[in-house]
């Protein structure tokens, strides 16, 4: 996945240290064109990377606070409109709620090379960037 400049794909992950972390950066690492540019678990650090970076993709986990994931969010939709924010939701309920507050979600039980694929050729993102 390019953008239109030909560049990578500049991603950040907030999401706790661990097992899910690490799995989700090696699969963004596999897919080309995608450069993991930070890894973090502070809401605080993903909004000024967004605001001092150019970032393309941020994936952030529910559960770091539900309410401040879903605040930051519809704040990225808001002021920042190239951005794509995928909220990663620990059940359906967690999803169905996230949604309702228009933020793209995905159960991170289905969280698999497939679904990011075809995510990330699909939807709101791929008229921002060419596969």
């Amino acid at each position: 996945m390019v953008n239109s400049n030909n560049t990578l794909v500049r991603t950040v992950i907030a999401a706790r240290p661990g097992l899910m972390r690490d799995s989700l950066q090696s699969l963004l690492r596999a897919i080309p064109h995608v450069q993991v540019v930070a890894l973090t678990d502070a809401l605080e650090t993903v909004q000024a990377l967004v605001n001092e970076q150019r970032v393309d993709f941020v994936v952030l986990d529910a559960d770091l606070d539900e309410t401040r994931v879903a605040e930051l969010a519809r704040q990225f939709k808001r002021e920042h409109l190239r951005l794509l924010c995928l909220v990663l939701a620990a059940t359906s309920e967690q999803e169905h709620a996230l949604q309702a507050q228009g933020a793209e979600v995905v159960v991170k039980n289905y969280l698999d090379e497939k679904l990011i694929r075809t995510w990330l050729s699909t939807g709101s993102f791929s008229h921002r960037f060419a596969m």
